[in-house]
């Protein structure tokens, strides 16, 4: 997967720390891990982080939804949307060869999901983050500073210039040395947790369970917006 620019809860066991290594790029939480906090108050998000353009994880803040607990009863989702007919995106990334973008019913989002990588279309996901909250299941997150937007080599053409032509998979670091060794920070979204995203910061996610996520994010032109992600 490659890193895109945004417009620790229960820690696993031994064994399975050692199973997400395997999934993830080289060098992950092993280095500075983002900040958390529980029950961060209006104030202190405001001058501790939105205005000092730092990521945080918040814990607390999402407790209340009712969606904590619904999202993760597949007969509930199918209840109340499951004929409904949906975006999705198709494939690792959306500069992977084969992605695509699909209209389905969210039934057919939900066999995909429960099909746990077997799905032969590969992953399928509602396109998606200044906050991005974890409902069920858990990410990885990793992000890196905007005012190295350089080293990561962004694509020229506009459309995607909020894209990273370095693979972090399986990263080329002959073709991009500059890529090589940045510093970056992360962490695994747990569920019932927020990580705020500053503005320009690039982000890689990847997801470590089935999983269910909602970001909102906002302009000085624009109010604030929503939008689920799997």
């Amino acid at each position: 997967g490659r890193a895109d620019a945004a417009d620790e809860g229960g820690s696993p066991g031994c064994a399975e720390f050692a199973d997400v290594l395997q999934v993830l790029p080289a060098g992950s939480l092993c280095r500075k891990q983002i900040t958390r906090t529980n029950a961060l108050s209006l104030e202190g998000f405001l001058c501790d982080y939105f205005l000092t353009e730092t990521p945080v994880v918040m814990s607390g803040c999402i407790d209340h939804w009712p969606a904590s607990t619904k999202w993760k009863d597949m007969k509930y989702l199918r209840s109340v949307a499951g004929d409904r007919t949906i975006p999705v995106e198709v494939g690792d990334n959306y500069l992977a060869p084969g992605w695509k973008q699909e209209l389905i019913t969210f039934n057919q989002l939900l066999e995909r999901i429960q099909a746990n990588g077997n799905n032969p279309l590969g992953p399928t996901y509602l396109a998606q983050h200044p906050l991005f909250d974890q409902v069920v299941g858990k990410k990885y997150m990793r992000l890196y500073p905007s005012k190295i937007s350089e080293e990561l080599y962004p694509f020229e053409e506009s459309m995607l210039s909020n894209s990273s032509k370095v693979d972090l998979d399986n990263p080329d670091f002959a073709e991009f040395s500059k890529a090589k060794n940045l510093d970056f920070t992360d962490c695994i979204l747990e569920e019932g947790e927020m990580l705020y995203i500053p503005p320009k910061w690039w982000h890689y996610v990847r997801s470590l369970s089935t999983s269910f996520s909602v970001s909102f994010w906002w302009s000085e032109n624009n109010p604030t917006n929503s939008e689920s992600d799997q």
